[in-house]
């Protein structure tokens, strides 16, 4: 019942995410990679990879654009994150461990993709452009990813109080 409100807030999220930036043309934060990681942080390494790939085939398919990059990518940072969490080097609750995993899951997310468009495409990938449109990215996702994973970490208890249901 939980991860289920939880990946409902994300995927409303994403509806915002499609129709309002567009409408307005705004940079967008990254929801489906900010799930990957949510749900590598809270469920650990298969919740994050299963996050992570149904969240970037939800972004593919409604990007109309190739699809595959996207599961790829966000499939990694998710079971990156769980990885990391498994192994306990990071502790969940911690927001500079949050601006850590979205500095580097959105920059591994952005190498991926200029990676994929430089090979593929045959286009040519400038280093700086492509380093600054990542850090501007990652801003972008910090904005609303330290506030998001707050208070779905305070949703989340507050649902198991009410529920009766204890964290281990």
């Amino acid at each position: 019942m939980v991860p289920f409100t939880t990946a409902v807030v994300f995927l409303f999220l994403f509806v915002l995410q499609t129709s309002v930036s567009k409408m307005f043309g705004w940079t967008a934060p990254d929801v489906p990679l900010l799930a990957s990681i949510y749900f590598g942080l809270r469920y650990m390494k298969t919740a994050g990879w299963q996050a992570g790939i149904l969240s970037g085939l939800l972004q593919d398919v409604s990007s109309f654009g190739l699809t595959g990059i996207n599961i790829l990518s966000k499939g990694l940072c998710g079971m990156g994150t769980g990885l990391l969490m498994e192994n306990h080097f990071i502790d969940r609750e911690t927001p500079v461990t949050w601006v850590i995993l979205i500095f580097l899951s959105t920059g591994l997310n952005q190498a991926i993709l200029l990676g994929y468009t430089a090979s593929f495409f045959d286009a040519q990938v400038s280093f700086w452009a492509g380093f600054w449109a990542a850090l501007g990215q990652a801003f972008v996702n910090l904005l609303l990813g330290l506030p998001l994973f707050s208070t779905l970490i305070w949703l989340e208890a507050r649902m198991r109080r009410m529920l009766g249901i204890r964290q281990a």
